[in-house]
């Protein structure tokens, strides 16, 4: 009875996911055509947003219908997958120094929009380090929680109901099994996923690339250095303006807050880093938030 209630969510998932790389390869034969758009959406939009990534995904939509190279106005859903590409196939390529095995023309167009594009990600961070966040939560998490991997059982069940009822069938179908493979899958799954699993900044979207810079504007802004008292100053701050935005993202406390800087922005400046299509744009932005006055 399990295997069939899995069978239908799970036959969803795998059609997705085979979705998203057929759009994926569609677009790494189409680097340059993404890199115009941008561009261009760029040049008309002189917003302090970072990209309006909804419309660079509609006006591929279009493109992509007239070229018949995608048979539906509806090959990206939003913005979130564009920019995730956007980043894997024009940014990551020029910031890996691999642009210049493209003929000349594809190299200037691609660079021509990854210094556009940089350049708006800096004047959104000096505006944001302008207008610091000022409203904080008065809790942490961590002041209701006895620990992190609670919490993060409990957010995962509030926050994404599906996956949580996904979770407890995967657990139903785990106790079915023998005791030897239910330790085995314990121990490779749920412990590294409750520990492990950074805050929601780290997934590659629109929201979370403002996100990102309000992060680093915000420890500019405090300049927490070691004090950990200031990186939960940090994390309250965060904590209260993702409610206000309605972002997914939130920081246990000011270690988790550290932690997630740390190991997914401060590597940037070493291009060594977890998350595949790093946001190396934001370089100068970590660079500024390790600055003597703000270093951590």
């Amino acid at each position: 009875m399990i295997v069939l209630i899995l069978c239908g969510p799970l036959t969803l998932v795998f059609g997705m996911i085979k979705r998203d790389k057929s759009v994926e390869s569609l677009v790494s034969k189409n680097a340059i055509l993404m890199a115009e758009v941008v561009s261009e959406i760029l040049s008309s939009n002189h917003s302090s947003s970072a990209l309006e990534w909804d419309n660079v995904a509609a006006r591929l939509n279009r493109d992509f219908l007239v070229t018949g190279e995608w048979r539906t106005p509806y090959c990206f859903f939003d913005g979130v997958l564009c920019e995730s590409l956007f980043r894997r196939y024009v940014l990551k390529p020029e910031f890996k120094d691999k642009i210049e095995d493209n003929i000349e023309d594809e190299k200037s167009v691609l660079r021509d929009t990854v210094n556009r594009y940089q350049q708006r990600i800096i004047d959104q961070f000096e505006q944001a380090k302008k207008q610091p966040l000022s409203l904080a939560d008065a809790t942490l998490p961590r002041d209701f929680y006895w620990n992190r991997p609670i919490w993060r059982l409990v957010m995962t069940f509030t926050k994404n109901k599906y996956l949580g009822t996904l979770l407890v069938l995967w657990i139903l179908l785990l106790l079915s099994s023998g005791k030897k493979m239910r330790l085995v899958n314990l121990l490779c799954n749920v412990i590294p996923w409750l520990f492990d699993e950074p805050p929601n900044l780290s997934k590659p979207s629109e929201s979370t690339t403002n996100n990102r810079i309000r992060f680093l504007a915000t420890i500019v802004n405090v300049a927490p250095g070691e004090d950990v008292d200031r990186w939960d100053e940090i994390a309250r701050l965060m904590n209260a303006y993702f409610k206000r935005t309605r972002s997914h993202g939130s920081f246990f406390d000011g270690k988790d807050c550290m932690r997630y800087f740390n190991t997914f922005l401060k590597p940037l400046m070493n291009k060594i880093t977890q998350d595949d299509i790093a946001t190396y744009e934001l370089v100068p932005l970590v660079s500024d938030c390790l600055l003597p006055n703000s270093s951590t």
